[in-house]
């Protein structure tokens, strides 16, 4: 799970950087569909939920933020153009 977190850190930033080509879109979107599986299937196992969720805020964090970039209204703002 940490080189896809690596893989997909870079796809974002190339995203950034270059704009946006529909094989980054998809990629970018399918790595977090991995973690978003791999978290639910982590949550699902544990015996305590809140304290696995009090541990692991920033992975909910980095997931919550990757869905803003699926949200087309937020893709056509001025700093999207830098």
């Amino acid at each position: 799970m940490l080189f896809l977190g690596f893989v997909w850190f870079l796809v974002i930033l190339t995203e950034l950087v270059n704009g946006m080509s529909p094989l980054l879109e998809s990629l970018g979107t399918a790595l977090w569909a991995l973690f978003v599986v791999y978290f639910g299937l982590r949550l699902a196992i544990v015996p305590n939920r809140m304290i696995f969720l009090k541990r692991n805020w920033l992975f909910i964090l980095a997931i919550l933020v990757s869905v803003l970039r699926l949200i087309p209204r937020l893709q056509s703002y001025p700093w999207r153009a830098l």
